[in-house]
């Protein structure tokens, strides 16, 4: 690990914290139509880098892309949209770490890029600890929102 970021792997897995782009639905424009398939349409989106915390890696690919089931992180808790709840110090040591409750299916290609094209390196691993209790609280949530 260099710089709290993990060069040695280009693709995350569970317990990896990377950014994905988060899309902004909202900003989504029709650019044009697919130049050999015309019933399908070409669109941009807006989107922003955020960090996700990666449950799990898909063994297979969909649509020829690898997909990982995440959570968004955060250190922050005042002031953000959703249901956070604390799992420990996973972003960075000594302080609190929230995720939000909704899990999200991403595909590889919203890995966030450098400015050279390159996927952004994983920012680092969260502690075995952190990652149970985000597991526990996901779990836990699930179960009740059951019953």
């Amino acid at each position: 690990m260099t710089n709290g970021f993990v060069a040695s792997r280009a693709l995350p897995d569970a317990k990896d914290v990377v950014n994905f782009l988060k899309p902004h639905l909202d900003t989504l424009q029709v650019t044009g139509q697919h130049p050999s398939k015309p019933e399908l349409l070409l669109c941009s989106l807006e989107g922003k880098p955020r960090p996700m915390l990666v449950l799990r890696r898909f063994p297979n690919k969909a649509r020829g892309r690898c997909w990982f089931l995440v959570l968004p992180i955060t250190s922050k808790e005042e002031g953000t949209v959703g249901d956070l709840q604390p799992i420990g110090s996973c972003l960075d040591e000594g302080v609190d770490s929230f995720v939000e409750m909704t899990p999200c299916e991403l595909p590889d290609n919203l890995i966030s890029r450098t400015s050279s094209g390159h996927l952004q390196p994983i920012r680092r691993p969260c502690d075995p600890e952190s990652f149970a209790n985000a597991i526990k609280v996901l779990m836990f949530k699930s179960l009740k929102s059951r019953g």
